[in-house]
């Protein structure tokens, strides 16, 4: 993918090279040289098991940042850093020192952001395989004269709003029921066919 794939404000999965896997997070730009990333480490001057952090990340010229998998464009309804921040927050880190938990973290924090309708995730499971497979052939772009790959995820449709849920259609299911029931013997009025439509959308 061209640099035109990389937008400020949207949201992205990051792979950092390092020897065995990248590690990664998950960071909004704010400029082609900065960015906002939010991940898990193991800092053991600190700590012995992996804790969040949040902090900002230099984006170009950062001689580890490898690839770049965008989730969410900003033009189609960006997730703001705060809304990135809490919701991070909120996702436990593993209390251990295994490696390899900053991939499965981070897809957690993507799942949160899909149920609270901010993202739509069509498989959690095939994304993560995605962003591996993608981050395995980027190693050589980790160096401070090179961008970072950049490519667009088939598992986010971040033109869309989030799918519908069981719960939300059998609640729009239900409503429709009653509300045929109630019009048997009547013709539909135009606020109920409105509500009808309005139910099944969201």
């Amino acid at each position: 993918m061209s640099n035109t794939d990389f937008t400020h404000g949207s949201l992205y999965l990051a792979g950092f090279a390092q020897a065995r896997a990248p590690h990664v997070g998950l960071i909004i730009p704010t400029s082609d040289v900065l960015g906002t990333l939010v991940h898990i480490r193991v800092d053991r001057e600190t700590s012995d098991v992996w804790t969040y952090q949040c902090r900002a990340q230099r984006i170009s010229g950062d001689m580890f940042m490898s690839s770049l998998l965008k989730l969410r464009e900003a033009s189609a309804g960006a997730i703001s850093v705060e809304q990135l921040q809490e919701t991070a927050a909120s996702v436990s880190a593993p209390r251990n020192d295994d490696f390899g938990e900053c991939l499965p973290w981070s897809l957690r924090v993507l799942q949160k952001l899909h149920d609270m309708g901010l993202l739509n995730v069509m498989d959690i499971d095939g994304l993560g395989r995605e962003f591996e497979e993608f981050a395995a052939g980027n190693q050589a772009y980790a160096r401070r004269d090179r961008f970072p790959n950049i490519a667009v995820s088939h598992f986010c449709q971040y033109n869309n709003p989030p799918m519908v849920t069981a719960d939300r259609l059998c609640h729009c299911q239900s409503e429709l029921s009653s509300a045929q029931g109630s019009r048997q013997a009547n013709r539909p009025t135009v606020t109920e066919t409105v509500r009808q439509i309005s139910c099944v959308r969201r």
